[in-house]
């Protein structure tokens, strides 16, 4: 099992906004994954799925690639609980 943590910075916002980029960062034991997404051009829509769909992308690659340090157990099986303070 893997325990990951996901904070974001900026908003997803791409007119009026004081940023430009929206990025999530994960902690995943004593790992850390970020994706960065350049905003301009894209919709809200865009810009926080398109960084969701990578960050879970690059969770995924890393446990089938076995990137993730420590024991590996052939029964961890992929569960997902997003918890969003939306």
């Amino acid at each position: 099992m893997f325990l990951m943590y996901v904070d974001e910075s900026g908003d997803i916002g791409t007119e009026n906004s004081p940023t430009n980029y929206f990025i999530l960062s994960a902690m995943i034991f004593q790992n850390v994954i970020t994706v960065v997404t350049q905003k301009s051009g894209k919709s809200k829509d865009q810009v926080f799925d398109w960084t969701w769909r990578g960050l879970i992308q690059r969770f995924e690659n890393t446990i089938r690639y076995r990137n993730f340090g420590g024991p590996v157990n052939p029964d961890d099986k992929r569960d997902y609980s997003c918890r969003s303070h939306r």
